[in-house]
């Protein structure tokens, strides 16, 4: 359970600060230290406002507390399992920065103290994750192991001026597993440039694409070897840290 625990909190807050200049999990003590004061109001206040928020941390830690005794997957905790999480956390950190907005915290009425503290959580998140967003949408598509929007775009529009007007399906691995980037990219800048999406329903032309995993490259060893068994490769293409394959499928 204590490993549990601390594996919750590396992920939950690991996303939430990314600048390690600025010192290890700050702003994750701060925001335990916000709920625990939150907690301890409940026991001497009952307003509306004050059960609205024990309701959401209520909302936010049973699943964690439950999730303390998952066996599933062979006990592996990964980061996409706590995605549903996320709006909580961003709630509770936003009543954390409107409790400074209230106008009997401080003699004087309103405080400039809410704009001191809103403006140094807003640097510090920006400060940590403007380089990764910049680094996403603008990095080069060169280096051997790039996956940067540059690239994958420039997948996306060699399978669709390679297929021509030919039907086709896509299949993609990625290291997260659930390739939803992809999914919207096809969706939104195939419509938008060619008109058209691949088939769901099995078509000989088949389009494998996957980006490298170096952590487990086990993992993409195995999914290529399942596609060697569907379909024969004819040319691959590499993008950066992305390759895609044209193939054929056998006995088509």
């Amino acid at each position: 359970m204590k490993e549990r625990m601390l594996a919750n909190f590396n992920i939950l807050f690991s996303k939430l600060e990314t600048n390690p200049r600025l010192g290890s999990k700050f702003l994750a003590w701060l925001w335990l230290v916000f709920v625990t004061f939150q907690l301890v109001r409940q026991f001497f206040k009952k307003e509306t406002s004050d059960r609205a928020t024990l309701i959401l941390i209520i909302f936010l830690f049973l699943p964690l507390i439950l999730l303390l005794f998952f066996v599933g997957n062979y006990g592996q905790l990964y980061d996409y399992y706590l995605t549903g999480f996320f709006p909580a956390f961003i709630l509770l950190f936003s009543l954390f920065a409107g409790f400074f907005l209230r106008k009997n915290l401080f003699s004087g009425g309103k405080s400039y103290l809410y704009w001191l503290v809103l403006s140094l959580i807003v640097v510090w998140f920006l400060s940590g994750n403007l380089p990764f967003l910049k680094n996403y949408l603008v990095a080069g598509v060169d280096g051997p192991t790039h996956i940067t929007l540059g690239n994958q775009l420039q997948s996306i529009d060699w399978i669709y001026k390679d297929a021509k007007e030919e039907k086709f399906n896509v299949d993609v691995y990625v290291p997260p597993v659930i390739p939803y980037a992809y999914q919207y990219l096809f969706l939104w800048y195939g419509n938008k440039n060619y008109h058209r999406q691949p088939l769901a329903e099995n078509v000989p032309l088949l389009y494998v694409l996957y980006e490298v995993d170096p952590a487990h490259p086990e993992r993409l060893d195995a999914w290529l070897a399942r596609q060697d068994k569907i379909a024969e490769t004819i040319y691959s293409q590499k993008f950066g840290g992305i390759v895609v394959e044209r193939r054929l499928r056998k006995n088509q």
